[in-house]
């Protein structure tokens, strides 16, 4: 699902709940860089064509940019979400890139200022705030040696959403 079916920029950012020109320009100033399962623009008067796993990012990214980062961080930040998989994320929880825990925990992204990110398995019930906010084993401590705070977002609305239009177009034959 998330490499397939590809779809134009025009179609991605209002699934991602991102205006036109902004996803655009995200995409030519290569703050959202294409990844090989897409497709850039092939000429003049062309565009580039996303991936579901790409639309996704975009989504996350726009989410972390309403909550005040940057855009470059942002999309930097949801690519540790979208394109990787750690299994040191939550020892013995193992999800691919772009895939949600589950199990009944949700799926959170702490983003950083510089765009790193850690994703975290939030069990509802035994995961300590502060690994939720200081995951281990990320980039988020200041030169000073002073934890920095992190935009936590939860994952799994994002996800779910993106991944309801997306099934939404493809039964109308619109992909």
């Amino acid at each position: 699902m998330f490499d397939a079916p590809l779809v134009p920029i025009s179609v991605g950012a209002p699934i991602a709940n991102l205006n036109l020109f902004t996803g655009q320009s995200w995409v030519k100033q290569e703050i959202l860089p294409l990844r090989r399962m897409d497709r850039r623009a092939s000429g003049k008067g062309a565009t580039a064509l996303l991936s579901p796993r790409r639309v996704l990012q975009m989504a996350i990214a726009a989410r972390l940019v309403e909550l005040g980062m940057r855009p470059k961080a942002a999309c930097s930040a949801a690519w540790h979400f979208t394109d990787r998989s750690n299994p040191l994320e939550a020892p013995g929880y193992e999800r691919g890139p772009g895939e949600l825990f589950g199990g009944g925990a949700l799926t959170a992204l702490c983003a950083y200022r510089d765009g790193t990110a850690a994703v975290v398995r939030v069990d509802r019930k035994n995961t300590p705030f502060e690994q939720i906010f200081f995951p281990i084993g990320t980039a988020g401590v200041a030169a000073s040696g002073v934890k920095e705070g992190a935009t936590v977002l939860l994952l799994d609305f994002i996800v779910k959403e993106v991944a309801e239009r997306f099934a939404s177009l493809v039964e109308r034959g619109e992909v």
